[in-house]
Formats: structure tokens, C-alpha cells, sequence
């Protein structure tokens, strides 16, 4: 089947009559009622409805995704180095089942064109079916979550709920996932045995405090990850009171917007999603302006990419050799001296070749320090255990 086989296009009319001058919304192509769907090439961005919301089982309309687009639209025109494309809204076919299917096929058609889907609405258990395209493509996946709660219960006690996708991908898909991340956990949310088995599986996880103290770590997160599952509700609700489940704390508005956009300057993500938006009237308002800000900034940060996935060690960079002076080995650094941002290489007996991931400064600063930074340790675990 086709891409126009599982989308519905959108009204040409709907958004035009109170665009301002120089706004998206002018400038995007767009899957309209009275045309076919826009050419769209590599590296490109396409966004994507999901207008119905999956609650205990059951499929609902709404219209958050309109709403989202209304913001949007009205919002500058990032001087774009890619292609920006409003695809239209997914089918929702006849069950839950047909919907789930869609989300699977258009992102493995994007996938396959190496198109960057960004859905926006619907619930974050989409990301499973999102999820499920990369292992058709058989592609190992590294994924990051901004989510107030790391969804790993179901793994734990046999419960869980739609919610906690990853429940599903660590136990059924394992194979296929190399890494996640969980960034903006709260402590009251999430129990000491999720932790414990997030460090068992050798992912990693920042705190809301940490991430907000020091939210350049989310840099080096994005810059290794493919698929960005962002949920509303990891946003506090004075700033987002539109999701599906708000909270007097979370990620500000403000932080929300900088992880967005450290996501964009990602040159591997290949697809993201901002899942989690209330059909509550509130979401035509505050939430859907700042879902639409989140986008803008993700789109910011596509524009300063650098083409450095997969970094290339023997151009570009310049090298750093820390002596482990206590352990008889040493780490090696690369800072790039086109982005100033930092890698580091992590032997690998698995892979029969060093392993190069992305890290921070601060990564660097504890090697030298004589201590093997975190990221490091884990990423060689994998590697090497």
C-alpha cells in the first residue's frame, strides 16, 4: 500500500484565512484535500497527526492535532536546511487494531526514504508500533524518553498500562534495543525497583532535579538517539494543564523547548513524537501553544545540524588520551572542531571494533579527574558483558 492509503489529507482551507506573513503555515508543503501528497526526500521532516486518543482500550476522536497545527502555523519560518511537510492526520480504520497498523506502515515508509516522521498526539503506546518498524528495518535502536516516569512497572509487577510502552519492547523486543534514556523522572512517581532494574539493563536515567541543573546532558542523550518519545506529562501542569495527566511538577515550558531542541541538532534521530495532549478544551490554548513551540524548537535545532552521525574520527576532530593511572588503561576523547561537542570511544570485544558514543565535557573534565565517567561504564558493560 501507499503513504495516501493511511493518511487523511487535510482541509486546504482550514488554517489559511488568518496566517500571518511570514509564518509556517505559508511556507509548508502540506497533504491537502485538493492535491496528491508533496514530494518528500531524504532528511526531510514530516509531520503526522494522531487524532484519536487510546484510554482503557478504547479509541476516541479529538482534535488536538488541529489545534497543535493552528499554533504552529502562526508561528516564524525557521530558515530550514531540510524539507518541512504536514502529511495530514492518520486513519483511524475500523479498530484499534487498523490505527496501529498505519502508525507501523508510514513509519517504516518514511524510515525506508530516511524521512524523519514527528507525530503529534495520540497516547506515548504508539511508540511500541513505531518501535516495531525499526526491527522490520532491522535496525538496533537506541531510544530516549522525557516522561515524569521511567515505564517499566508492567516489567516489574506483570501491570502495567498502555502507558508503559517499554514494557512490551524490553520483554518481547529486547534484541532490537540497544539503550534507552529516560529524561525528567520524579522520584514519586517511579519506585525503587524501576531504578534498580533500569540499572540492571544498563539504561540510564536523569532525574527532573539533574536534568534542570545541568540540561546540557540531554545533549549527548539526543546525539545517540533514534527515536525521541516525548509525553506531555512530563511537563508540570501550570505550564501544560492540557495533558492527559497533569502535575504540579515537571520540566518548565523553557526546558521543555532546550530538549526539543537538542533533539533536533541530533543528526541520528530519524523519528520523534509529542504524545500525551489532553482533548480537554485546554489543550486550544496554553498546551497546544507550547506542543507547537516544542516542535519549533525541534525544527531550530535541525537547522544547526552539523552532518557529524557517525562522527568520523580521522577528520574534524581533534583527539584526548587520559592515563588511567590506577587501572593500566587509558580513555580517548574526540572533540569536534566544527560543533566543539565531545565523543568518546568505548572498546568492544562484541562488535570486534571500538565503539564511538556521543558524551559531554563534563564526561572528559571526571576522566581527567582519574574516574571513568558513568556513561562510559555502562556503554562497555553492554559492549563487553
Amino acid at each position: 500500500m501507499e503513504l495516501k492509503d493511511y493518511l487523511d489529507p487535510l482541509n486546504k482551507d482550514q488554517y489559511s484565512s488568518s496566517l500571518k506573513y511570514n509564518c509556517i503555515g505559508r511556507f509548508i508543503e502540506k497533504y491537502t484535500d485538493t492535491g496528491k501528497i508533496p514530494e518528500i526526500k531524504q532528511k526531510d521532516i514530516a509531520l503526522i497527526g494522531i487524532p484519536f486518543f487510546n484510554k482503557n482500550g478504547n479509541t476516541g476522536n479529538t482534535n488536538t492535532p488541529s489545534m497543535v497545527r493552528q499554533k504552529l502555523y502562526n508561528l516564524s519560518m525557521p530558515d530550514l536546511k531540510y524539507g518541512f511537510t504536514d502529511l495530514g492526520n492518520l486513519k483511524q480504520g475500523r479498530t484499534p487494531a487498523d490505527l496501529c497498523a498505519a502508525v507501523i506502515e508510514v513509519s517504516l515508509i518514511l524510515l525506508n526514504k530516511k524521512v524523519t516522521p514527528f507525530f503529534i498526539g495520540g497516547s506515548q503506546e504508539k511508540a511500541f508500533h513505531i518501535f516495531s518498524a525499526y526491527e522490520k528495518i532491522n535496525k538496533t535502536v537506541n531510544i530516549t524518553s522525557v516522561d515524569r516516569k521511567p515505564g517499566l512497572s508492567g516489567a516489574i509487577d506483570g501491570g502495567g498500562t498502555e502507558q508503559d510502552y517499554l514494557n512490551k519492547i524490553v520483554l518481547e523486543k529486547n534484541n532490537t534495543l540497544f539503550n534507552y534514556t529516560n529524561i525528567g523522572y520524579q522520584s514519586c512517581f517511579t519506585t525503587k525497583k524501576e531504578t534498580e532494574l533500569l540499572d540492571e539493563l544498563l539504561f540510564d536515567y536523569f532525574r527532573l532535579g539533574v536534568i534542570r541543573n545541568f540540561i546540557r546532558e540531554a545533549d549527548p542523550v539526543m546525539r545517540d538517539t533514534d527515536l525521541l518519545v516525548f509525553s506531555m506529562t512530563a511537563v508540570r501542569h501550570s505550564d501544560a494543564p492540557g495533558n492527559a495527566s497533569p502535575s504540579p511538577n515537571g520540566l518548565y515550558a523553557e526546558e521543555a523547548c532546550q530538549i526539543a531542541k537538542y533533539a533536533g541538532l541530533s543528526d541520528r534521530l530519524s523519528c520523534a513524537g509529542l504524545f500525551d495532549l489532553s482533548s480537554g478544551p485546554d489543550v486550544t490554548v496554553e498546551t497546544a501553544h507550547l506542543a507547537a513551540q516544542i516542535i519549533w524548537y525541534f525544527l531550530e535545532g535541525v537547522e544547526g545540524r552539523r552532518d557529524e552521525y557517525p562522527f568520523d574520527v580521522r577528520k574534524n576532530c581533534k583527539k584526548f588520551i587520559i592515563n588511567l593511572t590506577d587501572k593500566d588503561n587509558e580513555l580517548i576523547f574526540y572533540k569536534s572542531t566544527i560543533s566543539e561537542r565531545w565523543w568518546m570511544e568505548v572498546p568492544s570485544s562484541r562488535i570486534h571494533k571500538n565503539l564511538i558514543i556521543a558524551c559531554s565535557y563534563e564526561d572528559y573534565k571526571t576522566a581527567c579527574n582519574q574516574e571513568v565517567p558513568e556513561r562510559w561504564w555502562r556503554t562497555f558493560k553492554k559492549l563487553n558483558y
